[in-house]
């Protein structure tokens, strides 16, 4: 029913900008269009309302805003926008004014889910089988670092579209006093359980309100679920207080989605700003909810500057990446606050304008060094610390090589375990039924099916049934190593099937510590079940010593009913 419809109206009476609007006891759908007034005086949903109530705001159709000039109330029911068309065009999103004070109720909702750019529309679009739309966060697939896109601060942009999947939309609200959000504000992808689908990307939620109460959730999560599914990237929240400084205990995640056997995408941001902080350099929050991301990243577009921030939060498993040729310092990581090594991700893939500080320590959080790096300095990697690369795809894309004049410290880890061929990829994987190989054979495969070179490895692990094989580790270090920590390039175990070790190459004047190098192949216990794989490939090389320290070395292959030939 359109608003402008006065037929649609008690006693037929339709609103003006001199009335304020009551929603009540009714479950019709009502569509406020562009032929309604722009402005109210004051608007309620009431908790009889179980409707929707669709605004027709937009860019470009005339109707930018709806404009209320005090109470903005919402005690059930939903409020949305119109749905963007399948020709790609960026027409409507959610924009409403409110002069005095927002409530939403718990039960009720504001929804731009699956309302953004249609499926393979949009700049971060996924446009072919596998690829996933991206917006804040990079999805699964995404071809570039273009394919992030709009404001950190102040997002109003729709979420991309995936290959068959639908983009969030947009919701921008302005609220003069106190904001009281119970309920939940999301502009999510479309979301669908069917199989083979490949999510959007999550939309834009831009709160800007002169306080905040609540335990509400805004959200602009990605899309996915489903066998054989892959993941559309996180969108954009923001709330900016402009005379506050508390947030209550409101959530806001801006989540990428969990795809099928690792095929996820990366966390949009989550900026909060409040009266503390200089505007456009409030605090900005990388969370993906532990959920594992092969390689797609969070880029901060270039129109922010990293450092400028009042603090850069990475948290469960929230992926960092750099703009192409973006200028930044690593010496200026005080206003970083990561979660850990195991929750903290900064992928390096570029190196122009990226400067490494010497001496130079990677504490709290994995450095994914995607590119080779030749720098001049003394590393330490500490015990919270880890070097590793991000994982592959079919194609051998990313190995870690670190060509360092200096000393190199590993008192944490260098681990880059899960990070080989993928499943069922790479030379040395046959079929479900025989270990994946390559420095040694896998459980009953050929010997043919070994490769790579005993003197001089490079390659990655091939991956088996259901894991990836190991990694690969390159580090050139014209100084001392001390390993205290691990150098891992392992095959993740798993029931019944397992892929192959990967590599570990090392060429140092000396070695100390009491260490451990690993390159096995997968194992879990020598069961008759077991299928293991076999072990990767560690070439050792020192240029002023004779001696290994207590350092050990292992290529294990994997357990297996049978035994099975070690790298």
């Amino acid at each position: 029913d359109l608003a402008s419809t006065r037929g649609n109206w008690f006693a037929g009476i339709g609103p003006t900008t001199i009335d304020s609007i009551l929603v009540d006891d009714i479950d019709s759908n009502m569509t406020w269009d562009a032929a309604a007034p722009y402005s109210v005086v004051a608007w309620r949903n009431t908790d009889q309302y179980d409707g929707t109530v669709t605004i027709g705001t937009g860019w470009s159709n005339g109707f930018d805003t709806l404009t209320i000039s005090n109470d903005f109330i919402i005690e059930k029911g939903t409020l949305t926008h119109m749905t963007n068309p399948s020709s790609g065009s960026a027409l409507y999103r959610l924009n409403v004014a409110a002069g005095s004070n927002f409530t939403l109720a718990v039960g009720a909702l504001i929804s731009a889910d699956g309302v953004g750019y249609y499926q393979g529309k949009g700049p971060g679009a996924g446009t072919a089988s596998y690829r996933c739309g991206s917006h804040g966060g990079e999805g699964y697939m995404s071809t570039n670092a273009a394919v992030v896109y709009g404001s950190v601060t102040q997002p109003t942009n729709l979420g991309s579209g995936g290959f068959n999947r639908n983009g969030g939309g947009a919701i921008y609200l302005t609220v003069g006093v106190t904001s009281t959000v119970n309920g939940i504000i999301r502009a999510n992808a479309q979301t669908n359980n069917n199989n083979d689908q490949f999510g959007g990307a999550g939309g834009s939620v831009f709160l800007r309100t002169g306080s905040l109460a609540g335990y509400g959730l805004l959200s602009a999560d990605g899309s996915c679920s489903g066998y054989n599914n892959a993941g559309g990237g996180g969108g954009r929240v923001a709330v900016i207080l402009t005379n506050s400084t508390s947030f209550d205990v409101v959530r806001m995640t801006a989540y990428g989605a969990v795809g099928y056997y690792g095929r996820g995408a990366a966390a949009g941001t989550v900026y909060k700003e409040n009266t503390s902080h200089t505007p456009g350099q409030g605090i900005v929050v990388l969370d993906n909810a532990d959920r594992d991301v092969r390689w797609a990243r969070t880029i901060i577009p270039t129109n922010h500057a990293i450092e400028g921030f009042a603090q850069i939060v990475i948290t469960n498993k929230g992926v960092l990446g750099f703009a192409d040729g973006e200028t930044f310092d690593f010496g200026s990581m005080g206003n970083f606050a990561p979660g850990g090594a195991g929750e903290a991700f900064i992928t390096v893939r570029g190196t122009n304008g990226l400067v490494f500080p010497n001496p130079f320590t990677v504490d709290g959080y994995t450095l994914r060094l995607d590119t080779n790096i030749n720098v001049i300095a003394d590393w330490t990697i500490a015990a919270n610390g880890c070097l590793s690369h991000s994982w592959n795809e079919s194609t051998p894309d990313y190995s870690l090589n670190l060509n360092l004049t200096g000393d190199l410290t590993v008192n944490g880890a260098v681990d880059v375990r899960p990070c080989g061929y993928p499943q069922e990829r790479g030379p040395g994987y046959i079929n479900i039924n025989i270990g994946s190989c390559y420095g040694g054979r896998g459980y009953l495969a050929p010997a043919n099916k070994t490769y790579g070179s005993l003197l001089n490895p490079t390659h990655l692990g091939s991956g088996c049934y259901y894991e990836p094989g190991g990694g690969a580790v390159r580090l050139d270090v014209t100084g001392n190593v001390v390993l205290n920590g691990t150098i891992r390039a392992n095959a993740y175990p798993i029931d019944g099937f397992n892929p192959s070790g990967g590599t570990i190459w090392l060429r140092a004047a000396t070695l100390s510590g009491s260490g451990a190098m690993d390159a096995s192949g997968g194992r879990l216990s020598p069961s008759f079940s077991e299928r293991g794989g076999g072990g990767g490939r560690i070439a050792l090389r020192l240029t002023n010593s004779v001696a290994y320290g207590g350092v050990t070395l292992t290529a294990h292959g994997g357990a297996g009913g049978a035994g099975d030939p070690a790298g």
